[in-house]
């Protein structure tokens, strides 16, 4: 008999450091994972090219993100346009500087992120940034830029870049502009292209407010 209750408790420990090596080792893999996702001391965490927005690659899924953020700075919120819903987005750190607006195509990857606080640290590879003038986004395009008139839903949407140098660099790079104090000459308002060198447009402070990455567009 005691040698039946010995060798029940002799399976029952083996069970046991079984279980608690299996969950140690899931415990490290999940570390693993984690330490493999953190961005390296080189990397600028906020730099912004077509490849990544600071440390979000394009192949990342909202997993990626989790791991890389953690799980509290990662949720979803409902996108709404012209006051009709839309889609389901993902937001990392809202409510900080570092906000980032994260939509996703049908496949579940990655269609473009929209960074827009007016204090926001991230920035494209040769500088431009939320704040970034019109008339500086037209000098290192090298040719005038087109966008929408304001004051409607489509307020100051790029709407494209005439094959200029920034269209060759960032073919990833696309936003809004807005204008300081928010007071427009009525020739640049409504539903209708604007570019850069219109001289009205030259007579008030605009400068970008949203600038919006999209990993779909092919880079050059």
């Amino acid at each position: 008999m005691k040698k039946q209750i010995i060798f029940y408790v002799l399976i029952f420990l083996g069970l046991s450091f079984s279980a608690c090596d299996f969950k140690q080792k899931e415990k490290n893999a999940l570390e693993d994972a984690q330490s493999l996702n953190k961005p390296s001391d080189s990397l600028d965490i906020y730099e912004v090219s077509c490849e990544r927005v600071g440390v979000i690659e394009k192949k990342d899924k909202e997993l990626q993100l989790r791991m890389k953020f953690g799980e509290s700075a990662v949720t979803r919120d409902s996108f709404f346009l012209e006051g009709m819903f839309q889609e389901m987005v993902t937001i990392v750190d809202k409510g900080k500087p570092s906000e980032l607006q994260i939509h996703w195509d049908e496949h579940g990857r990655i269609a473009f992120i929209d960074i827009a606080r007016e204090d926001s640290p991230y920035h494209l590879t040769n500088g431009i940034r939320i704040g970034t003038s019109l008339s500086k986004l037209a000098a290192l395009n090298q040719k005038a830029i087109s966008f929408y008139g304001f004051g409607w839903d489509y307020s100051g949407t790029l709407q494209g870049m005439n094959q200029g140098k920034l269209e060759e660099s960032f073919p990833c790079f696309s936003g809004a502009l807005a204008c300081k104090d928010e007071t427009y000459p009525s020739v640049l308002l409504g539903d209708q292209i604007i570019t850069s060198d219109f001289p009205e447009a030259n007579q008030v402070d605009i400068y970008l407010s949203t600038m919006r990455i999209s990993f779909e567009k092919k880079s050059q």
